[in-house]
């Protein structure tokens, strides 16, 4: 790894080098052993092309692995340039952007619980879900949504999808297929459109704002929360990889991810599946997206992934986080 860094830097770095170069190209049978969706796209690509450039002196070590295991490399050289480059940005615009009086975290505006908090919208958490989540970890609560908000709210999502509203990440190798937007509704000129052109997802994200105030204080958790909430499409296909939500709070300081289902047709396909759940025998648990259904766990400490969708599955995400800064002073 250090050579092949060494080669990036004598070429003068990632841009000058040919990209092909840190492209991985897997076949069927290399996929399905490291467990890597391969976009039917890639597949046509011609794998030795993207090899040419290991001929570079740096790489002559390297040049005794196996092609699978170069491409591996190349993959994570490649990735890992692109992370730098994207910590860079990030930090540069936490700095430059201007916040409001108590805000931080960049362009996710974090602020204080409290300042979120209204009252007349539904608790979606009692105080055996939030003991559970304390000991397990990890909580899944059935019917949180009163069954006209979910209905309004699934509509709403859904026509926000069919029009074209969510976009998804182009040639993604984390989470292929999904399409999802950023709501940003840290102006009140934001909230009052969400409220008048969808109130159904206006009441959930407020049932969601107000989850903070009550999780930080019974976990013991110093929180901030995002005044930004997610909203997700996973079509047919799309499926998300195992990861973790934060690693250490260092690349994005999350300390708990709070998920609130909207649509899942037909219910097959689409799990969350958590594997690595303390108190489980065994500890996988593959979780059903089921409208109505919220489930929250701690974005440090869950590793997960999102089995290939079938049909249609839609969720908000909120992400509450720690009040230390990420290593992009977020």
């Amino acid at each position: 790894m250090r050579l092949a860094v060494a080669a990036i830097k004598a070429e003068g770095g990632p841009r000058s080098i040919d990209p092909r170069a840190f492209v991985c190209v897997f076949t069927a049978d290399e996929a399905a052993h490291l467990e890597l969706h391969v976009p039917a796209p890639a597949r046509a690509y011609d794998r030795r092309t993207a090899l040419d450039r290991w001929a570079h002196p740096a790489f002559t070590h390297l040049r005794e692995l196996s092609v699978a295991t170069r491409e591996v490399l190349g993959r994570a050289i490649f990735k890992g340039s692109l992370t730098v480059a994207k910590k860079r940005y990030e930090h540069g615009s936490a700095e430059r952007m201007l916040l409001g009086p108590g805000e931080s975290g960049g362009r996710y505006r974090c602020v204080a619980p409290e300042r979120l908090l209204r009252d007349g919208y539904p608790q979606l958490m009692s105080e055996a879900d939030v003991e559970t989540l304390k000991r397990d970890r990890i909580v899944v609560v059935d019917h949180a949504i009163p069954p006209e908000v979910l209905a309004l709210a699934r509509a709403e999502a859904l026509r926000m999808d069919a029009q074209g509203a969510l976009a998804g990440e182009k040639n993604s190798t984390c989470n292929p297929g999904e399409r999802s937007t950023e709501m940003a509704l840290y102006e009140e000129a934001h909230l009052g459109r969400l409220r008048q052109q969808h109130p159904g997802l206006h009441d959930c994200v407020r049932s969601l704002w107000n989850l903070p105030a009550l999780l930080g204080p019974r976990l013991g958790l110093a929180v901030r929360v995002p005044q930004t909430v997610l909203l997700a499409s996973y079509p047919p296909g799309a499926l998300y990889h195992r990861h973790y939500d934060s690693y250490d709070g260092k690349d994005i300081p999350r300390l708990l991810t709070v998920l609130l289902y909207l649509a899942y047709e037909p219910q097959k396909g689409g799990e969350l599946r958590a594997l690595n759940c303390p108190n489980r025998d065994p500890p996988e648990w593959d979780i059903a997206p089921v409208p109505g259904r919220l489930c929250v766990f701690y974005a440090q400490e869950i590793e997960h992934m999102v089995l290939e969708s079938t049909g249609h599955r839609m969720a908000l995400t909120l992400w509450i986080w720690d009040q230390k800064k990420d290593t992009s002073g977020r």
